[in-house]
């Protein structure tokens, strides 16, 4: 193997341990250091796209003109806690971000923090900063839709492209993580990039490295998905071990960032681990039948003759993720395991979805594409568009965060955020779930917001005649059900529960 084409890898491994361990300006530099290396890995990939421009354009400009049509709603989603928590750590100097992100209830590598670091400046040259923050997300599932249709080009029918971009594009649940301001959206894109080199057969080529290992730094789930990847590669050619050393370099690099220690019982995990996987059968397969497609799609993928190997190690990668993911959140007792968490899997499952348009003919091709679009893009489209229509996607909050400071001024009230009494959270996780209204509050400069500890120290201030209007942050416990807040509430006591 040239040892010249070692160089870059090796030099991305340095700039990223030199980024998460020191503070200062060096980890700024070593960051650009990191996007220059991964922009040059990215000229690669973009020759594999080059001979189908045209195709990259119209879906391209599709995707947008998508979102411009949808903006009306989007506007309307209030940012959240998990959000604001992003640009706030963003707002720290570039070089404590690494170990903010270490030290905070975040348990993920920092790329998105930077990268939130950076795009911060340009939000604030936007007058709709919501919106504003949410665009590179969805820059980066427009990018992950267009590269999952051009894996299906060499089909021979021209449709089956068109198809495919529909079907990932508008799949619930990455279109409206494609919405959050976090880190999901770009797991994606790197979930779909893996996708495509790999079937491609250049997956563990050196020239990729930087950016496959940028993408790691955004997710240890793209950690995940490489492993059986990787098993097959080395199997197939030992050359391939090389390039896997990197990963596993780059790995423990960033592992001191995600140590988060157990946070509930495991039995309590375990159930919500159940309920996640059950979403994620339903948002994909919502009905029976949906269930028989899929199924009997895959088993037309396995037998079929063509690229079985590759088949393989997808499904193998599928199945291996599933467990890994699950079972980690069990072992650290993860008190907020969702969906989301198989998201990184979904491009791979739908391409399952896809594989049976390689190996039939144009006739009952037409025909597949007819159902695909019927049954699974048809309603997903109707999904999405209620989902958006409900305005708060993520908020558990029966009132929006703009509600609230609204229903304080038209009372004029003070704004409190009332610590649940109850509550083992520490500090830390407290002000996370919080860290959502405190950021709002600079468009609500005329509010009034006050901090306390007890609910002795809201009877005080009601005592003294102010009015005030509680948030009661964590859930309808101790705050609501005190006695002294129904001995107050004729007092001009608003209680909103919960955030």
């Amino acid at each position: 193997m040239d040892a010249v084409k070692l160089i870059k890898p090796s030099l991305f491994l340095i700039a990223t341990y030199i980024a998460v361990s020191t503070t200062g300006v060096i980890p700024l530099v070593s960051y650009f250091v990191l996007l220059y290396l991964a922009l040059l890995s990215s000229s690669y990939v973009y020759k594999l796209t080059e001979p189908h421009k045209k195709i990259v354009f119209i879906l391209s400009t599709a995707a947008i003109a998508t979102y411009g049509l949808l903006l009306r709603y989007i506007d309307k989603i209030e940012l959240w806690g998990d959000e604001t928590n992003v640009i706030r750590i963003a707002n720290l100097p570039f070089g404590d971000i690494a170990r903010s992100v270490a030290t905070s209830h975040v348990a993920v590598p920092p790329l998105d923090y930077w990268n939130m670091w950076v795009w911060k400046y340009v939000v604030s040259l936007i007058e709709t900063p919501e919106v504003a923050f949410r665009l590179p997300y969805m820059a980066y599932h427009i990018a992950a839709a267009v590269c999952f249709a051009l894996i299906f080009t060499k089909v021979g029918y021209k449709l089956v492209p068109v198809v495919a971009f529909l079907v990932y594009f508008f799949n619930p649940l990455l279109f409206l993580y494609s919405l959050e301001v976090r880190y999901y959206a770009l797991t994606a894109l790197g979930s779909t990039l893996i996708l495509f080199l790999h079937i491609n057969n250049v997956l563990f080529e050196l020239r990729f490295l930087p950016l496959l290992l940028l993408l790691g730094l955004n997710s240890v789930f793209l950690y995940l998905l490489l492993i059986p990847f990787a098993f097959f590669y080395v199997l197939k050619n030992p050359k391939h071990l090389i390039p896997v050393g990197f990963f596993a370099i780059s790995f423990f690099i960033i592992y001191p960032l995600l140590l988060v220690s157990p946070q509930i019982e495991r039995s309590k995990t375990l159930g919500l681990i159940i309920i996640a996987f059950k979403q994620l059968i339903t948002l994909q397969l919502p009905q029976t039948f949906h269930v028989g497609f899929f199924v009997l799609a895959v088993v037309i993928a396995v037998i079929s003759k063509s690229w079985f190997q590759q088949k393989l190690s997808i499904l193998v990668s599928i199945i291996f993720s599933v467990i890994a993911i699950s079972s980690l959140a069990y072992y650290k007792g993860y008190f907020d395991f969702f969906v989301r968490h198989y998201l990184f899997i979904v491009p791979l499952i739908i391409y399952f979805l896809l594989i049976p348009l390689k190996s039939l003919s144009n006739r009952y091709r037409a025909i597949y594409l007819l159902l695909l679009l019927s049954i699974f893009v048809f309603p997903w489209i109707n999904y999405d568009l209620n989902s958006l229509k409900q305005g708060n996607l993520y908020s558990k909050s029966p009132l929006g965060v703009r509600e609230i400071y609204r229903t304080t001024i038209d009372n004029e009230a003070a704004l409190i955020i009332a610590p649940n009494e109850r509550s083992v959270l520490s500090p830390p996780v407290y002000d996370f779930y919080t860290s959502n209204i405190i950021w709002y509050s600079t468009y609500y400069p005329s509010v009034e917001m006050l901090r306390v500890k007890s609910t002795d120290e809201i009877c005080a201030l009601l005592e003294k005649g102010q009015r005030v209007v509680v948030v009661n942050v964590i859930g309808p416990t101790a705050c609501n059900a005190s006695p002294y807040y129904r001995a107050f509430e004729s007092r001009g006591l608003h209680i909103i529960v919960p955030i």
